[in-house]
């Protein structure tokens, strides 16, 4: 039942849920999954159409992030200087694999940006699992994901 309730709310991701609650580190009496400050997070990003740093404020973020504005993490991705692996599960409906290609595309610009400066590209790589909800993706505790991972972790330290 649970896990009926779960796919309705998340419009039909796949994961399987009802296992996840059983687990300690995902049961909401031992832990919440998702606290009311993530959810104003994830509310202040779809408004703002950002992937952004948490915004608390002009005083609050101009004391933390030394500006008005919480960091555009996406506008930054030409400071990277590690390998970034995007996986999207096609059956994610918490960061659906549109979401994950707005990362691709700002991979995409910030080594346009690097080219223009003379620096080397980012390494990325980027595959959707078409099967994939979001908890097969983020637990890894299945033979596709763990596949996927391989090969990329594989392609990184050849």
């Amino acid at each position: 039942m649970a896990a009926l309730a779960l796919r309705t709310v998340l419009a039909g991701d796949t994961s399987k849920w009802a296992d996840a609650i059983r687990r300690e580190h995902y049961n909401p009496a031992g832990m919440p999954v998702v606290t009311w400050k993530i959810l104003l997070h994830l509310l202040q990003q779809i408004k703002s159409g950002r992937f952004a740093r948490f915004d608390y404020g002009k005083e609050r973020n101009s004391a933390i992030y030394r500006n008005e504005d919480p960091p555009d993490v996406a506008a930054l991705y030409d400071l990277l200087d590690v390998r970034v692996n995007f996986i999207a599960g096609g059956k994610d409906s918490i960061v659906s694999p549109k979401a994950v290609q707005k990362h691709v595309d700002a991979i995409l610009t910030a080594n346009e940006r690097r080219a223009a400066r003379g620096d080397p590209p980012i390494d990325w790589t980027s595959e959707v699992l078409p099967n994939m909800g979001h908890l097969d993706i983020i637990d890894g505790d299945n033979e596709e994901t763990v596949a996927c991972l391989r090969k990329h972790w594989q392609r990184e330290y050849l």
